[in-house]
């Protein structure tokens, strides 16, 4: 079969900038070479996952060192340079954010203009997918339309609503503050969340995509997983393929997901493999990691959408707030997309008859104090055991 996309496998080690660029820059090589994707003098908008307030060792965000040293590839054809982003749980500003991962530090030493999404006003844009049936209007900040091209520098994880998050998944931080919540509220099925980031990708159109996969997360991310280092850099023009290709090294059949099927379906980029040519480092075979953890709640995840009401009482997995653990920061209370959590005795509490399972405050949950409860066929099931934090 004709292959219709490339994407560049380069092994990296660790995170020295020099050892990082040198990377980029051979995966641009084998990729044809950056002229083949950017003109000189073009803006370039770095978009790094910033989800939360914390610390680069971690692998919750996208590492700083990665945007330095992608930055500095980019700064041999222009000195146009901005990274951005709309952290999520930011509801009292986002300096933190910036201050804790480290990429605001890394823009002022690199000289990037930093971006903040919630100060650049937004763009409502009329839903051009039309298997969006939620939501009708889309906002997203001026700044990411305003860059001649958008560059997306997702961090590999697992994702306990989707899977996995990477390269579209990461636009959806171009959805501007709270409105992120909001829409998780109208979209809760990963069904139609899927077809939102779909939307939001044909909005944005990125011009190319490259994956922190030096240290990734797996089990129960996007931030309450555990690091695995997987010394990978994976990039190319087509964030489908992009992402297929960081799906299959996961573990995750592409084709069976519901973002890059979305995505497929509007013509923005293929997730058959078999067309998808690997260069760089070697085979799509010889980086497949076989034991990476998956979240623990993912076969509930690929529940055929038409029988979630016949198995939703007996078969379900809600978050639960630990509070030996909880710092009651209530940012699982301000984000809550549903009101489903809220204060009992001074302490936080989630409703289970009002929660989504959309998963917002066990993502953005700063301390690890929110974890995963199981019914007890969804417990069996998933072989997990409901008191293994006891």
């Amino acid at each position: 079969m004709k292959k219709i996309s490339q994407v560049a496998i380069i092994r990296c080690p660790d995170y020295d900038a020099g050892r990082v660029a040198a990377a980029v820059e051979r995966g641009f090589d084998v990729l044809g070479g950056i002229s083949a994707f950017f003109r000189a003098g073009e803006s370039v908008l770095l978009k790094p996952n910033m989800l939360s307030a914390k610390k680069p060792d971690v692998a919750v965000t996208t590492h700083p060192e990665f945007l330095r040293a992608v930055s500095r590839v980019f700064k041999k054809i222009t000195t146009e340079i901005s990274a951005g982003d709309s952290p999520g749980g930011a509801v009292s500003g986002t300096g933190r954010v910036w201050n804790e991962t480290g990429i605001g530090a890394v823009c002022e030493s690199e000289n990037l203009y930093k971006v903040i999404f919630e100060k650049t006003g937004s763009v409502p844009f009329e839903s051009q997918n039309p298997r969006n049936k939620r939501i009708k209007t889309i906002d997203i900040a001026k700044a990411a339309l305003d860059a001649d091209a958008l560059v997306s520098l997702p961090k590999m994880k697992t994702h306990t609503l989707m899977l996995f998050t990477g390269a579209i998944k990461n636009l959806y931080g171009c959805v501007p503050g709270l409105r992120k919540a909001h829409y998780h509220f109208m979209a809760v099925h990963p069904d139609d969340f899927a077809e939102l980031l779909a939307d939001i990708t044909l909005i944005v159109k990125p011009r190319f995509s490259i994956v922190d996969a030096i240290v990734s997360m797996e089990g129960e991310g996007p931030s309450a997983g555990e690091q695995r280092r997987t010394g990978l850099i994976i990039m190319g023009a087509d964030s489908v393929a992009v992402d297929a290709v960081m799906a299959a090294i996961m573990g995750f059949d592409p084709l069976r997901d519901h973002t890059l099927k979305a995505c497929a379906r509007l013509g923005l980029g293929t997730a058959d493999l078999s067309r998808i040519e690997i260069v760089g480092d070697g085979r799509l075979e010889d980086f497949i990691i076989g034991d990476f953890k998956k979240p623990s709640n993912w076969k509930i995840r690929m529940v055929p959408r038409f029988l979630g009401p016949l198995v939703k009482k007996i078969f379900w997995a809600k978050p639960r707030i630990d509070a030996d653990v909880c710092t009651r920061c209530r940012i699982c209370y301000n984000t809550c997309p549903a009101k489903a959590i809220f204060f009992e005795k001074d302490r936080l509490v989630v409703d289970k008859s009002l929660c989504i399972e959309c998963m917002c405050c066990h993502e953005l949950c700063p301390d690890k104090a929110i974890d995963i409860e199981y019914s007890r066929l969804a417990d069996v099931l998933t072989r997990r055991s409901s008191a293994r934090r006891k």
